[in-house]
């Protein structure tokens, strides 16, 4: 019997809320909403209290009306493997951002704005990542999430400024961070390992804006044989991603790509290098 397979769910603690309403009262989504955000909106909390509820409600009714992105995992090592690619190209990806987000109001200013949902699986429903990535005033990517009962939130510049620090708060923070950048990296730079569609094996309604994303065998080192006879199971490469933005692309340019640090039987496998190759995993 085959073992059953069952992933997280993004905002689930959320949909529960609302879920638990309608049975009562049967609000429909935008009136739900606004009433949360007013209810939330609690002077004494302080501003960043109420800022990250809002962020946090904003990811909900970005599901709840359609707009969010489902990306079903076919495997949980590549979250974690997305979670240990250092981030070599930042400006890269949020110019890819300028041009793929979703028009959102902040206030006065328009701003492009970009929410996914991640589903792992064998992993707890409460456990999954809502994330909104956009560009502010400032030019700077600034990420929200929600996971289980609360969020926070990074802009480029705090993850920078984290990376100094050897907490384990800013360790859990940065890891964050670069799982949501590199999974937009990833499937940019991978097409062909995004799928239409929630796995074949899931049986929850498939969704309109839900994808699999396969495991790409240019990021997997290749299976070998080690001395005992023994076969040694394929892992994920060292490398990062990297948007093409000179000239000298040309039909490439403006993709995003993975850099691979390593060689194999003595032919480079590195799409792009740079002389400070040796210092990424400081990044």
């Amino acid at each position: 019997m085959a073992k059953k397979i069952w992933f997280s769910k993004p905002l689930a603690r959320q949909w529960d809320i609302y879920l638990k309403n309608y049975k009562y009262y049967h609000e429909n989504v935008e009136r739900f909403f606004n009433r949360m955000l007013q209810k939330l909106n609690n002077p004494f909390q302080g501003w960043q209290n109420n800022q990250l509820n809002t962020f946090v409600w904003s990811l909900w009714y970005f599901d709840a009306t359609k707009k969010m992105l489902h990306l079903y995992f076919v495997d949980k090592s590549l979250k974690e493997f997305l979670e240990n690619v250092p981030l070599a190209d930042l400006d890269g990806i949020s110019k890819y951002i300028d041009e793929n987000g979703l028009i959102t109001d902040q206030g006065i200013l328009q701003l492009k704005y970009f929410p996914f949902g991640i589903h792992i699986p064998y992993e707890n429903k409460y456990k999954a990542f809502a994330f909104g990535l956009m560009n502010n005033q400032f030019n700077q990517m600034v990420l929200s999430w929600a996971v289980e009962n609360g969020g926070a939130w990074c802009s480029e510049l705090n993850y920078k400024e984290l990376l100094e620090k050897d907490t384990e708060e800013a360790k859990e923070i940065t890891k964050i961070f670069r799982l949501a950048i590199n999974t937009i990296a990833y499937m940019e730079a991978f097409p062909e390992c995004v799928k239409e569609g929630v796995p074949e094996f899931v049986k929850e309604p498939t969704e309109d804006n839900s994808i699999t994303l396969e495991i790409a065998e240019k990021v997997l080192e290749p299976i070998q044989q080690s001395e005992s006879g023994k076969i040694i199971s394929p892992h994920f490469r060292k490398g990062y991603y990297k948007r093409l933005s000179s000239d000298f692309y040309k039909n490439k340019k403006g993709q995003i790509i993975f850099v691979s640090e390593t060689m194999v039987n003595g032919k480079a496998k590195t799409v792009y290098t740079t002389e400070r190759i040796k210092d990424i995993d400081s990044l």
